[in-house]
């Protein structure tokens, strides 16, 4: 018995020990599989294939096998496979299926852009499988239905034969099945569509330069990143950074406004990123990756979706609200283009990047302000006309600023001893920031500055002005700028006489003067 009963607990407790290890491995096996959700949700790219010239070579020679073929075709296809005029350059990036190469077309930088990495991947066009099984010709109306159709089903736009004309390959040729297949290859990738449509009613879009299968080409333009300090790399002849900042910043409104209002349905931005920007020479702000823009009816059929909360009715930047009475997310939009453009945008590099600049401290809080405002509900069109005057009026003060001719003269009171040597007055031109920066405290300014101010040690004058001064140099004195102690409070100018002139000095008489 004593034996039975001993065989038992041990048993039990192997049945507890391994009951605990099974417990054990399950939850660092779902502890894993947390943290992977966790990692694809904010990295979603994490898993895309590694972007190789090596593969990307080999994807372009077997399109160009596909069009010697017959296969395929493209206004494209001669020159990259036969004429060697287009040339590629470089792999940019691989995501989740999509492939992006950088090329050279005639000397011009383009982009060639795929869904899918190779032809087949694409769903092919029945109606023209099943008119060769029975040797007939497929009527152009019955094709035009079909490609309008498939323009239904992805974007939720409902268009008419006329405004098929930039989707429409042409006349019948030789390569008519190739020109069929090869559209519709293109015609299953939304921002291909979003593209050749808009093109010529944006010019906030890029346009479709050509194709080859189920490739296309758009215009080379350098994207966007958080590492450059104003999110775009610039031309030195763009002029100054600030005024740069500011003319990028009204672009960005000019879209938002343009994509809101100036087609039959609102066009909806879900992805907003540096990244899915550049910037054109003249400041214009062009979004290079639509892959995540909705046209309204589109956007209403993703977000009207079951749910248990509101969280479940988040398609990346764009919102929606969960009725818990239905379970059911709203159709309806909540936020809107610009406070995702002012969220993502604007607050993290607008104000910053006019910080050291000639536009006052009052009107870069004002600036402030509005982008916070805007950032939250309601973030309307009153929100988009502020903050368009705002930066309107900054970039007003930075143009004016450089038609100041601001002064400060530093004239040395000599000690007695050596009063009879020549006259020492320097007289400072004061650079663009500077002489900005001493005209917002200018009463205050004059009061201080004006007569004889003798420094503790003789060598050393603190002026108190504005934030954002740059340095200046001169012959006898050097001005340069120091941040006060509190960092949301003024700068002090130093106004500092060369060493030949310490010595020698009592005191000095400053004169500020402002054109």
């Amino acid at each position: 018995m004593a034996r039975a009963a001993g065989a038992r607990g041990r048993a039990g407790r192997a049945g507890r020990c391994g009951r605990g290890a099974l417990l054990a491995v399950a939850a660092w096996t779902a502890g894993w599989v947390l943290a992977a959700a966790l990692l694809l949700r904010a990295h979603p790219g994490a898993l895309s294939e590694r972007c190789t010239d090596e593969k990307s070579r080999r994807i372009l020679a077997a399109l160009c096998r596909d069009y010697l073929s017959g296969r395929l075709t493209g206004d494209l296809c001669e020159d990259l496979c036969v004429a060697g005029k287009l040339l590629y350059q470089r792999c940019l990036y691989y995501d989740r299926g999509k492939k992006v190469l950088q090329a050279e077309w005639r000397g011009r930088p383009v982009v060639l852009k795929s869904k899918e990495e190779v032809f087949s991947s694409f769903q092919p066009l029945s109606l023209l499988d099943e008119a060769e099984e029975h040797g007939q010709d497929v009527p152009e109306a019955e094709l035009l239905l079909v490609v309008a159709g498939e323009i239904r089903s992805a974007l939720g736009l409902e268009l008419s034969n006329g405004s098929l004309g930039p989707l429409w390959p042409g006349r019948r040729g030789p390569r008519w099945r190739g020109q069929l297949a090869s559209l519709w290859s293109l015609l299953q990738q939304e921002e291909f569509v979003h593209l050749s449509l808009l093109q010529d009613l944006s010019h906030h879009v890029l346009p479709v330069l050509g194709s080859c299968g189920h490739f296309y080409a758009v215009e080379y333009l350098a994207a966007g990143s958080p590492r450059h300090q104003v999110l775009f790399p610039l031309d030195q002849a763009m002029g100054t950074q600030a005024q740069a900042v500011c003319n990028i910043a009204l672009s960005f409104l000019d879209m938002v406004k343009h994509f809101d209002n100036d087609f039959s349905h609102r066009f909806h931005l879900c992805d907003v990123k540096p990244e899915n920007f550049a910037i054109r020479s003249d400041f214009t702000v062009v979004a290079i990756d639509v892959d995540m823009a909705f046209f309204e009816p589109k956007m209403r059929e993703i977000l009207e979706q079951n749910c248990t909360g509101d969280e479940d009715c988040n398609f990346f930047d764009c919102f929606s609200k969960c009725d818990l009475r239905v379970n059911r997310c709203g159709a309806q939009r909540v936020n809107s283009n610009l406070q995702v453009v002012c969220d993502k945008i604007f607050r993290r590099w607008l104000s910053p990047a006019l910080e050291s600049s000639a536009v006052s401290l009052r009107l870069r809080r004002r600036l402030r302000a509005a982008v916070r405002g805007c950032a939250d509900p309601p973030g309307g069109p009153a929100a988009l006309r502020e903050l368009r005057g705002l930066l309107r009026a900054a970039l007003g003060q930075l143009r004016g600023a450089g038609r100041f001719k601001d002064q400060l003269t530093l004239t040395p009171v000599l000690k007695p001893e050596v009063r009879g040597t020549r006259p020492l007055t320097q007289t400072v031109a004061l650079s663009e920031p500077l002489a900005a920066c001493l005209r917002q405290r200018e009463s205050a300014m004059l009061s201080h500055a004006a007569g004889k101010h003798t420094p503790d040690d003789g060598s050393l004058l603190t002026l108190t002005v504005g934030r954002g001064a740059q340095s200046s140099r001169a012959r006898w004195w050097g001005l340069e700028a120091c941040p006060g102690e509190d960092p949301a409070g003024p700068a002090r100018i130093r106004a500092t006489p060369a060493a030949a002139l310490k010595p020698r000095l009592q005191g000095t008489h400053i004169r500020y003067q402002s054109a």
